[in-house]
């Protein structure tokens, strides 16, 4: 089950559904084809969530080493 925000992010953006409906190899959902726009406009992009090991293995492991050079950035430009 949907957590309660996300639900209310479905109702909404599944209004364009009336439009056209793809699910992506990745799990990403285009909702609402709109080729006027561009040949390939949709009007959302509801992108898949990670995966555990996504978010325990590599990425994690960017992420803290961002941080951290965010600091010594911030750290840098204080001093």
């Amino acid at each position: 089950m949907l957590p309660a925000y996300l639900q209310e992010v479905y109702r909404i953006t599944d209004v364009a559904r009336a439009f056209g409906y793809r699910v992506l190899p990745n799990g990403t959902e285009l909702v609402g084809y709109v080729p006027h726009i561009a040949p390939q406009a949709r009007f959302h992009q509801r992108f898949a969530s990670l995966s555990e090991p996504d978010t325990s293995g590599e990425l994690a492991q960017m992420m803290r080493n961002s941080r951290q050079s965010d600091y010594t950035k911030q750290r840098t430009i204080l001093q």
